[in-house]
């Protein structure tokens, strides 16, 4: 998607990915022998690199932060696999780590020690963990591993460090929804007029004895939903389309087994269920104009697609 270099220090790349964009802010921390005011200059600098990151994205902070984490565990922020003590510097990346609700990867993971530095000195006696590699902790769980390749041949005192991404999404669960009943039925029916009515009133002589409040509205709409799913008859499940008749379904499951769309057997069954919906359309709605005015209006827009949601406010 692009890049953007806001220092000599701080690099932002975006990429476009699937499920989720990616953005990493590569870095290169001042020296040891940098003064307070380079370190204040270059958090500020990684402060505003991340503020272009979205929340929703998978945001990366890699590079030489030239500060050492150690074995001290943090939190989430920081794992117990790290290197050597914490330093100074060190200090101050756990905490902008944890204002910024990122997780150091490489220290999370128990490798062997030559899995874990980063930083060799010329001469190969000192070895330090001081690049990292960080993501936001909401895709903490898509980590599978992070080390670092210590026989990397690349021309530097750093080694390079990789970090496994696997992200999977959650399925989501729909939530159980109320069986749709005939309410009309309360109109029509005497008999389930009365059943219904004796149900409501044997819940509603438990009110008497609960006092105002919550309590007494809990009862109440409980009353009202196991009065309706017991008494009420549930609307039979039908297809998308209303008029629709197990007939021309059965036509429609005859005409996919047919491959060869050019044949005359599939021109004729096509032909036949076009005729077919055309008839259980016109008698749907001839039965639909024996009904009030607001049952037509109703159907007229179920055909015309403007149906509008069934739903009540709440009452308070």
């Amino acid at each position: 998607m692009g890049y953007w270099q806001l220092s000599d220090r701080v690099l932002l790349v975006k990429l476009r990915g699937r499920p989720f964009n990616i953005s990493i802010i590569i870095v290169c921390a001042p020296t040891s022998d940098s003064s307070e005011q380079e370190m204040d200059q270059f958090y500020n600098t990684l402060d505003n690199a991340k503020l272009q990151c979205k929340s929703q994205e998978i945001n990366i902070v890699m590079g030489d932060l030239n500060a050492k984490v150690g074995e001290e565990q943090d939190s989430d922020v920081a794992g117990k696999h790290g290197l050597g003590t914490r330093n100074e510097r060190g200090v101050r990346w756990v905490q902008w780590c944890t204002a910024n609700d990122q997780i150091i990867t490489n220290t999370r993971f128990g490798n062997h020690p030559r899995r874990l530095w980063t930083w060799r000195s010329p001469d190969e006696d000192v070895k330090n963990q001081i690049d990292y590699l960080t993501i936001n902790k909401r895709f903490r769980n898509a980590v599978q591993h992070s080390k670092t390749y210590p026989g990397a041949d690349y021309g530097s005192d750093h080694l390079p460090v990789i970090c496994k991404l696997k992200v999977t999404l959650q399925k989501f669960k729909k939530p159980r929804m109320p069986p749709k009943l005939q309410y009309d039925t309360l109109r029509n029916n005497t008999l389930i007029r009365q059943t219904y009515a004796e149900g409501v009133k044997n819940w509603f002589q438990c009110l008497e004895d609960e006092g105002e409040g919550l309590s007494k509205w809990n009862i109440m709409q409980q009353a009202l939903v196991e009065t309706n799913e017991e008494e009420i008859p549930k609307k039979e499940k039908h297809t998308k389309s209303k008029w629709m008749t197990n007939e021309i379904l059965d036509l429609m499951r005859k005409r996919q087994q047919i491959t060869n769309r050019q044949c005359q057997e599939y021109r004729t069954i096509d032909r036949l269920i076009k005729d077919n919906c055309k008839e259980a359309k016109d008698a749907w709605l001839k039965k639909c104009r024996n009904k009030d005015p607001a049952t037509i209006h109703k159907k007229i827009k179920e055909i015309s697609g403007q149906a509008s949601c069934s739903s009540s406010g709440c009452i308070k």
